[in-house]
């Protein structure tokens, strides 16, 4: 599918202007995350809130039959999920449904805080989705792989830098890709002696070395974007402490 390969060629991808999603959650420990998705668009959407189970059906509840489809990012490769009406399944079961099977129903699959997907909407409407959910406080760690991998905030925040969140990249090694729907916006890190800027950090690549701290140019509440790292695998350690 064209789709497929121009999701997977992120490194291939041209820069672009980044675009914001609409998000609300709550201070207290229950929370809850608006996305809303263009019409025949793709869009990387997050899981921020834990829902005790975090499978498929319980984060995105509800879809539109045969026009919304899930796209995980696993081990180098995408694992596709459709959306179908209880009509419309083998299965007699409405939910997200592996694409391999007689229409089993994704129950068994798995997006965690602080993972996240691809979700398309072929439909000529707006699709707007809210997972709802607790709001994971603490200490949380994320593996990083060597190559791709996907990933959000654990926790429904946005316009936060990866610094802040507790990622601190090496010169050369990382660099984050976001989606706005058509092309990847990618921001790399660079240490003083890389940087045009002589500072040392996250910066853009449309400018001559800017430090990409405008809340702007991070991901925003409800989204997901592509680490690629180079090297050996590494953990990622953020804290996130709900207001007492």
């Amino acid at each position: 599918m064209k789709a497929l390969k121009l999701l997977i060629a992120a490194a291939t991808l041209a820069v672009s202007v980044s675009t914001t999603q609409a998000a609300v959650y709550s201070q207290n420990v229950v929370g809850y995350v608006n996305i809303s998705i263009p019409a025949g668009k793709y869009q990387m959407v997050a899981n921020q809130l834990d829902t005790g189970s975090n499978y498929l059906n319980n984060i995105f509840p509800t879809g539109v039959s045969g026009v919304t489809s899930l796209l995980k990012f696993s081990s180098g490769a995408f694992v596709q999920y459709v959306w179908q009406s209880s009509d419309d399944s083998n299965d007699g079961l409405a939910g997200w449904h592996d694409t391999v099977g007689a229409g089993n129903l994704s129950t068994n699959v798995l997006l965690n805080p602080g993972e996240g997907c691809f979700i398309h909407n072929s439909d000529v409407n707006p699709l707007n989705l809210t997972t709802l959910g607790s709001v994971v406080s603490g200490t949380n760690v994320s593996s990083i792989p060597t190559g791709y991998s996907m990933h959000s905030y654990t926790a429904p925040i946005g316009g936060q830098t990866l610094d802040t969140q507790g990622y601190v990249g090496s010169s050369g090694n990382d660099s984050i890709l976001r989606f706005n729907g058509t092309s990847y916006v990618q921001i790399v890190y660079q240490s003083s002696d890389d940087s045009n800027d002589g500072l040392a950090g996250w910066h853009d690549t449309t400018g001559a070395g800017n430090l990409a701290t405008n809340a702007n140019s991070w991901p925003a509440a409800g989204e997901s974007f592509f680490i690629s790292h180079s090297g050996s695998g590494i953990t990622w350690t953020n804290v996130f402490n709900l207001p007492q």
